[in-house]
């Protein structure tokens, strides 16, 4: 049975160990996993593989879209009307450190099971987006999440 696992951090590896044999690809998505996958002797294929200069140029496309679709509603302003700095903040991180890893990793993800078709796919452990903190770590993956996202919506 062809397993397809994505790890993010080297952390979660411990995790996945019981479920690697010669019928899993390891998609290793960060360089800590990279790291500790080859020291502890197992293969994988990193990321990149499925996220090239047409990834990249598909992400800020659709994040470009996004963002637009967004300002259009967006309103905050303080007490004395500044309303244009916080637009221009809140955007900048909302896209550069929350959508583009959404959307990068859902690529990767697409991309994988696409070129493997594996018939199960196993990811890392994950929380909700709403308990995330302002820093994507190995306690708060969301590779996990975006992974079930797609699962369910692609079967």
């Amino acid at each position: 049975m062809r397993k397809l696992i994505f790890i993010e951090f080297k952390e979660q590896i411990e995790y996945v160990k019981p479920y690697i044999d010669n019928q899993t690809t390891i998609i290793a998505l960060h360089p800590s996993a990279q790291s500790e996958l080859v020291s502890n002797g197992f293969s994988f294929v990193m990321s990149m593989e499925y996220f090239g200069n047409e990834g990249h140029t598909r992400i800020l496309k659709k994040s470009n879209k996004i963002i637009t679709l967004m300002r259009n509603k967006f309103q905050l302003s303080d007490s004395v009307g500044v309303s244009h700095a916080y637009e221009r903040q809140f955007f900048y991180y909302f896209r550069n450190y929350y959508l583009h890893y959404w959307l990068s990793h859902l690529q990767i993800i697409h991309k994988a099971v696409q070129s493997i078709k594996p018939e199960t796919i196993i990811l890392p452990r994950t929380i909700n987006p709403d308990q995330a903190s302002s820093v994507i770590s190995a306690s708060s993956s969301l590779v996990g999440y975006i992974g079930s996202l797609y699962a369910e919506k692609h079967g």
